[in-house]
């Protein structure tokens, strides 16, 4: 069986949720030594797609909706590509998570923070999709929490790599996660 995109912008998605759900924005590991980010500056997927993570922060603070980058815990890595800090350095709703597992769940204090805060839905971006986004989203549901993303939003989403990691989202458990094709 195929994915099947949903339709819908980002942006239209969150506006239709947020007079019945808290909303908060994941940034994962758009660190700027990772490999995965390196390799991808390569793919003619990169820029549109740090394009569009930097349009959705910015809806995001328009919004006052919470922020939480995550940096895998590897000082190898690095810190978060300055073209995405800088959208968000001065705002009083971002957190900076450093996280020891691909999940930005396992090892942190997120899912507590999240309830405190009655976040029931979260729109996921960054990079590693296979890997760190992937076992985000499974950890999210989890919790109980609705995810929402798109694949342009997602580093390493050449057509290459798409179908693949379409095949993966479609074979999984996911239930309450929406994936949208951003249009």
């Amino acid at each position: 069986m195929a994915l099947k995109l949903l339709r819908g912008r980002l942006e239209q998605v969150i506006e239709n949720r947020l007079s019945t759900e808290n909303v908060a924005v994941f940034l994962i590991d758009m660190q700027n030594d990772s490999l995965i980010v390196q390799r991808s500056r390569m793919d003619a997927h990169y820029v549109p797609a740090i394009r569009r993570q930097k349009e959705i922060l910015k809806f995001a603070i328009a919004r006052r909706l919470p922020i939480l980058i995550f940096e895998i815990s590897v000082e190898e890595e690095g810190h978060t590509i300055s073209p995405l800090l800088n959208e968000v350095s001065n705002y009083d709703r971002l957190q900076i998570i450093q996280k020891p597992n691909a999940s930005a769940f396992m090892g942190t204090n997120i899912a507590k923070l999240l309830e405190g805060k009655n976040i029931r839905t979260v729109l996921v971006m960054g990079e590693t999709a296979g890997i760190c986004i992937f076992h985000t989203l499974l950890d999210a549901e989890d919790e109980g929490l609705s995810t929402i993303t798109s694949f342009s939003v997602l580093v390493e989403f050449g057509d290459h790599t798409k179908e693949m990691y379409a095949d993966l989202f479609d074979r999984s458990t996911l239930r309450l996660c929406e994936i949208y094709d951003d249009k």
